[in-house]
Order: structure tokens, then C-alpha cells, then sequence
């Protein structure tokens, strides 16, 4: 995988050991946490205190209840009030803990999942993070099966409380499409792993089908190449963060997935009109 930039790094070091998979904690947020992303999920359940957090650009406040979901591709910034820290459930994952259909669900849904808990759910999770304590402080048999199905269920308990039509987390704008069906593993892994060297042939190997006829059923499924729809991921991500930090634009760039620094500004400006110095001077 391509060692990532700062803010990227650090996160990536300190949590991505060969010995992660899953950690669970509580603890206090007195102070600003700047700009950061993750190269897993990471859960969030605010217990108390009162902050505002700055996911991908959009401001949020931070109370008891608060619950959100951050994936590979997200970035935020957590600003808890003065005199107000935050006390939170922190949780960390990576994708295998996951069920596969679940993982489609969180790709597919128009939002990130962000919701503000009623006292009844919330005391159900927080049921479900105690459980997860205490699977993580023994070994025990079936220790890893006990943990994938206790998060995998309050995930599902919370998507299923998200403002959204439930419906729409399945749906697609062409899924009426047969091939759909055959497409969306590869679409996910794209969604996830857009910021990696992706090859057609590394997407393709996700279906049944050749890399030749994947590209062809990819393009008139979906409405546009594949070389396009990940760039298009590309491009979107890095003017969230170009907009969002203060980031060097090459470090930008590197983040988002592109290889140099002239190709992401070629491929910027072809897309937004504006090259990204001017792009965010005008923000």
C-alpha cells in the first residue's frame, strides 16, 4: 500500500501495526483534534461533553448520543467545547471484520452515517460495547467470532436508526441492471480503495467476467469507464481536502491517489475549471 502523507501517516502507524484488527476504548478529548484520516473504520459514541466535529467539510455538534461511523475515505476534525470535555467510546476495525453485505450497505447509503441516539438505542450500544470490552480483556473460545457479531449487529441496529429511508440503502441509480449484481464487489473494493493503485484488471478479478468485457459491461452499466468513474473518486476527495486543510498540494495529490503532481492538477482543472491553488484561494 502507498505510504500516505500527513495527516495520513500518522494515523496509519500508530493503529495499522501487523497485530491490528480490532481495539475498543474509552477516554477524554480535551483538546482540538486536527484534521485526520484513517486507513480503517473507526466508531465513535459520545458519551458526554459537548464539541462539534468537521466531517469531510460539513459541521456537526458533538452531545451525548452522538454516534458516527468514519471508513477508509472519510476525514474529520473533533473540536470539543471549553470546560466541556468529550468522553467517548472509541471503536477501530478493519474491513474483514465486517459481513460482506454489510460492508456494500455503508458503501451504498448517499450519507456517512452520523445520528443523534434516543436513550433507548443508546443504552442497547452501549450494552454492546461492555460485551466487546470484555471480549477484547480475555481469550476465550470463539473470542473473534462473539466480537464480529456483536459490532456487525449494532452496526445493523444503527443503520437501521439513520434518518434515511431505509430502502435507499440498497438501491442504485441502475439497479434495475442484471450485471449490476456482478459489479458490486468491484464497485465497493473501488469506493474503498480508490486512493491505491487500482488496476482494471485488480477490479475485474471481483467478477466473473474477462477484463475486456468487464470494461465494456462496467461502462454501460454504470455510465462511464472505469479509468473515469476512479478518477472521478479522486477528484472528488481531494477538493473535500483541499477546501478542508491546509495541505500541500502535492501531499494532496499523493493522498487522493495520483501519481504526480502535474497529472492532478491537469485532472483537476479539467474537471472543476480551476487549478487547485485558485480553486481554494477562492473557497
Amino acid at each position: 500500500m502507498r505510504k500516505l502523507p500527513l495527516p495520513y501517516r500518522y494515523m496509519i502507524d500508530e493503529f495499522l501495526t501487523p497485530s491490528f484488527h480490532f481495539s475498543i476504548s474509552e477516554y477524554e478529548v480535551h483538546r482540538v483534534h486536527d484534521l485526520h484520516g484513517h486507513e480503517f473504520f473507526e466508531m465513535e459514541i459520545i458519551l458526554d461533553g459537548r464539541g462539534t466535529q468537521i466531517l469531510n467539510g460539513e459541521s456537526s455538534p458533538l452531545a451525548p448520543g452522538a454516534i458516527y461511523l468514519l471508513t477508509p475515505v472519510d476525514f474529520h476534525t473533533i473540536i470539543p467545547e471549553p470546560r466541556f470535555p468529550l468522553r467517548l467510546i472509541n471503536l477501530k476495525f478493519t474491513e474483514e471484520w465486517l459481513d460482506e453485505e454489510l460492508r456494500l450497505f455503508l458503501f451504498q447509503q448517499p450519507n456517512r452515517i452520523s445520528i443523534r441516539c434516543e436513550d433507548t438505542l443508546l443504552a442497547g450500544i452501549e450494552l454492546e460495547c461492555q460485551r466487546l470490552l470484555a471480549e477484547c480483556a480475555e481469550s476465550r473460545i470463539g473470542k473473534n467470532q462473539a466480537i464480529r457479531a456483536t459490532l456487525n449487529r449494532m452496526l445493523v441496529d444503527i443503520l437501521r436508526s439513520c434518518p434515511t429511508d431505509p430502502k435507499a440503502l440498497f438501491k442504485h441509480p441502475r439497479v434495475d441492471v442484471p450485471e449490476w449484481t456482478q459489479l458490486r464487489k468491484a464497485l465497493h473494493y473501488i469506493d474503498y480503495h480508490f486512493r491505491e493503485p487500482i488496476t482494471l484488471q485488480q477490479a475485474a478479478a471481483l467478477t466473473p467476467w474477462s477484463p475486456n468485457y468487464f470494461s465494456e459491461k462496467f461502462s454501460k452499466v454504470i455510465g462511464q469507464s472505469f479509468q473515469m468513474y476512479l478518477q472521478e473518486k479522486r477528484l472528488q476527495f481531494a477538493h473535500r481536502l483541499l477546501l478542508n486543510s491546509s495541505l500541500p498540494m502535492t501531499e494532496i495529490g499523493l493522498a487522493s491517489g495520483f501519481n504526480s503532481l502535474s497529472y492532478f492538477i491537469r485532472c483537476f482543472k479539467s474537471k472543476y475549471g480551476l487549478s487547485p491553488k485558485a480553486a481554494r484561494h477562492a473557497k
